[in-house]
């Protein structure tokens, strides 16, 4: 978890009024910079406010409790067990901790029998883990930016509905640190490692890959069309590997009326994600292309994770490539070098 800094304690999108006071100083101030994480040596009087004191103190380290006789009793060993009493011995010593933690349970739990180490463990006590160095969670957050009435604690949770259904804001959690101002406008973690790293992310709608930039998608599965439709022979080896990657997207392949032709039928997909935002006065959304929003639905329910164009659309792929660079690709590009067939020697005798 990384540090915020708050920028307001005023929400726009809730409106109800703020318990923030300004005097108590386990509440954060305009412009300081916010923890969201209990620190290692902070004071006890910036614990979870929801304990008390005693129990705060009592419950700031990670503790052992025993457990109650009827849990008492032997379990399988952990793979992170297995593999630290494993590398003890001259067989860990010689594998390497890399190699060992590669290996299923299974395999360990083997490797460990044969080493003559129990693979179960007799149970009577276990962590219970402390606030110190954990995260604070939400209704820590929310307190410490006053917006958490202590009177009514009990009806705070993470999503509060009525009776009709309808998500009551003043008391789930979720709904009011999404209002946040610094929560609303926080990276995501692959933007904060390419900031750090100096590179700019532009994130695009989740839903279809395949209109992003000018038709990239179409682009990769057009090359990878072509790179399949070669045989095995010529992709042996890194030099003819590194060869035919290099001939499958380069511009000879990719030609300039592919890549316009690929890039015409991404802008369809964002007209029709435009067209989406316009509503017509009798409700019904507005048809501005030849892609409707029923084929965007079923493309979105029949794959729910990253996709290919060449999964989802090879027919035009192959058709364009076939209309432009001229290549069929129902058959090999290269046959290669005439297999010798090898048959029995026949005997003179």
């Amino acid at each position: 978890m990384r540090k915020c800094v708050v920028h307001s304690l005023n929400n726009r999108k809730v409106t109800f009024c703020s318990y923030h006071d300004a005097a108590n100083p386990r509440m954060v101030k305009v412009g300081q910079m916010h923890d969201l994480v209990y620190g290692n040596n902070v004071d006890i009087n910036h614990g979870p406010f929801y304990l008390a004191m005693d129990i705060r103190s009592c419950s700031r380290h990670d503790t052992s409790v025993a457990l109650s006789p009827d849990k008492v009793g032997d379990k399988e060993k952990t793979k992170k067990e297995l593999v630290h009493e494993i590398m003890q011995t001259s067989v860990g010593s010689f594998e390497g901790e890399n190699k060992l933690s590669k290996l299923t349970l299974r395999e360990l739990r083997k490797i460990a029998l044969g080493l003559e180490i129990n693979t179960k463990k007799h149970v009577t006590h276990k962590v219970k883990p402390g606030w110190e160095g954990k995260g604070k969670g939400m209704l820590q957050i929310l307190y410490e930016r006053g917006w958490i009435c202590e009177e009514h604690l009990d009806r705070y949770k993470k999503k509060v509905v009525d009776d009709a259904g309808l998500i009551v804001k003043e008391y789930s959690l979720g709904n009011l640190l999404e209002a946040c101002t610094d929560f609303a406008n926080e990276k995501t973690q692959l933007e904060y490692v390419c900031c750090c790293l100096g590179v700019k992310v532009v994130i695009t709608t989740k839903y279809h890959a395949e209109y992003a930039g000018e038709g990239i998608e179409y682009s990769w599965g057009a090359a990878k069309a072509i790179y399949r439709r070669y045989p095995l022979y010529s992709k042996k080896g890194k030099g003819n590997f590194l060869g035919l990657v290099s001939k499958c997207i380069s511009q000879d392949v990719l030609t300039t009326d592919l890549i316009r032709k690929f890039s015409q039928r991404a802008r369809n997909y964002m007209l029709t994600y435009k067209s989406l935002e316009f509503v017509g006065d009798d409700g019904d959304r507005q048809n501005m292309n030849t892609i409707s929003h029923s084929r965007i639905e079923n493309l979105q329910k029949s794959v729910a994770c990253h996709r290919a164009a060449l999964d989802f659309d090879t027919g035009f792929i192959l058709q364009s490539v076939k209309l432009v660079a001229g290549l069929d690709l129902e058959h090999e590009v290269d046959n290669g070098p005439p297999n010798k067939k090898r048959g029995r020697k026949k005997n003179l005798a």
